[in-house]
């Protein structure tokens, strides 16, 4: 909404003096704080705003004519600032042309170096920042979060069969603007002083670093703003400034629902069973884990997945978000707050390597929440995910794929082949006890990639 100029006649400039000195004022007052021994903190957002205003003051009068023929001093135009969603959404539109024209190769290059770089971080930082994130998601009411994964459900639905793809198949506008919405609404409830933890904690996860790889990061990501379009790169960066500046300027809400309860369904014993094999398999695997082999071989298939087909990803996806919603809600955050609890745990540990690693007792309870999360997920689904999934990789370079399943049986050689056997046998068995098993042809496949006779 944009308030009407008004204008006022010269009888009534004498009223506006006091205005018209606000600049020698604050002059005058900055000049005061800065020669202060003990002057506060620097205030970026305010002094951001009060610069704002007197730069609207500091305009020259702008020409008009009052009513009774005599000229009069035009005042500023008045804006009324965005909210936080509006500014959202601004954001999106911007991003909308710049993801539906990217490219595997560019995206491949930045992803790569991006994880190599998060791979060699301090692991208690990393594990600070993922329990900075289950704690700041923990804080967003259930019902938030279901409308966004609902919303963003249908756009994938739609985008499964967008006419014409490049790195990504995008639905319509609308449907993006419809995920943004919820999205920026969920997050305008969550705990602000958690998202901001969050963020401190992905900044010094980041910064924690190989300070040799910085340099990479740094010329791989200029050569990424050069494979898109500078205008809309431009004003994707002002509106996202302009984000930031709304953070705290969120529009009101409804208040939270209360997310029916659903029917009590029975436990699945062998799903449970085969859960708590599959966590005492993986736990010194990956507490044995090293940040340069994981990144080596996570950069390999982060370049594999861009190269796949677009529709294939898509459809994963969208298959994935089918099985996710298939899931009772509550069984959902009970493995979350499991997780988290887990994380908390995990962050005074006495050692490290890749992450920090709570008790097995610990991880055996999440194994449990997680398990019974899984037992009473559709099984057509989940068993249409898990072969979406490898139609997905399957579509990738065929030199690459090569590439990945090599690397893939280096890494699996550096481990303890117990442990190797332990968890590829669970992981077939828990894909059968969920009702998804995998085809003949596909556990010989995988058990060839474990060494597996």
């Amino acid at each position: 909404m944009v308030l009407v100029q008004r204008t006022a006649s010269v009888r009534g400039v004498a009223s506006l003096a006091p205005a018209m000195l606000t600049r020698k004022v604050a002059d005058a007052n900055l000049r005061s704080v800065m020669s202060s021994p003990c002057r506060p903190p620097f205030d970026f957002k305010a002094a951001l705003i009060t610069l704002l205003s007197v730069s609207l003051l500091a305009q020259p009068a702008q020409p008009a004519v009052a009513a009774e023929g005599l000229p009069s001093i035009g005042m500023p135009t008045v804006v009324r600032a965005k909210t936080f969603q509006e500014a959202s959404v601004d954001v999106a539109m911007d991003a909308y042309p710049l993801v539906k024209s990217l490219k595997a190769g560019p995206v491949a290059s930045l992803g790569t170096k991006v994880v190599s770089l998060a791979a060699t971080g301090d692991p208690r930082e990393i594990i600070q920042t993922i329990d900075a994130g289950l704690d700041a998601f923990l804080s967003v009411p259930p019902d938030r979060f279901m409308k966004t994964v609902v919303a963003l459900k249908e756009a994938t639905a739609v985008a499964s069969s967008a006419p014409t793809c490049n790195l990504v198949c995008m639905p319509p506008p609308p449907y993006v603007e419809k995920v943004v919405v919820s999205a920026s609404d969920a997050l305008s409830v969550t705990n602000p002083d958690k998202l901001k933890a969050f963020f401190f904690r992905g900044a010094a996860s980041l910064a924690s670093g190989e300070k040799q790889q910085y340099a990479g990061v740094l010329a791989e990501t200029i050569k990424f703003s050069f494979s898109v379009d500078k205008s809309q790169l431009g004003k994707f960066k002002d509106d996202g400034y302009a984000l930031l500046l709304a953070i705290d300027n969120a529009a009101s809400s409804a208040p939270p629902k209360k997310m029916p309860t659903a029917k009590p369904l029975p436990k699945n014993a062998a799903v449970e069973q085969v859960a708590l094999e599959l966590a005492d398999g993986l736990y010194p695997i990956v507490q044995g884990l090293q940040g340069k082999p994981v990144a080596a071989l996570a950069g390999k298939v982060i370049s594999l997945a861009a190269s796949g087909d677009p529709k294939e990803i898509i459809k994963t996806i969208d298959a994935g978000l089918d099985a996710f919603l298939s899931v009772p809600i509550e069984n959902f955050f009970s493995a979350a707050v499991a997780l988290k609890s887990a994380t908390t745990e995990a962050v005074v540990a006495d050692s490290c390597n890749l992450v920090c690693t709570p008790s097995l007792a610990t991880v055996e309870k999440v194994a449990g929440k997680m398990a019974s999360a899984l037992s009473v997920t559709d099984s057509e689904k989940l068993k249409a995910f898990v072969y979406q999934i490898t139609r997905s990789l399957q579509s990738g370079d065929k030199t690459q794929l090569a590439a990945v399943l090599a690397n893939g049986r280096q890494f699996e050689a550096s481990l303890d082949q117990g442990d190797v056997r332990k968890v590829t046998l669970a992981s077939i068995q828990l894909l059968k006890a969920a009702g998804a098993p995998l085809s003949e042809s596909e556990v010989a496949w995988v058990k060839g990639l474990a060494g597996i006779s």
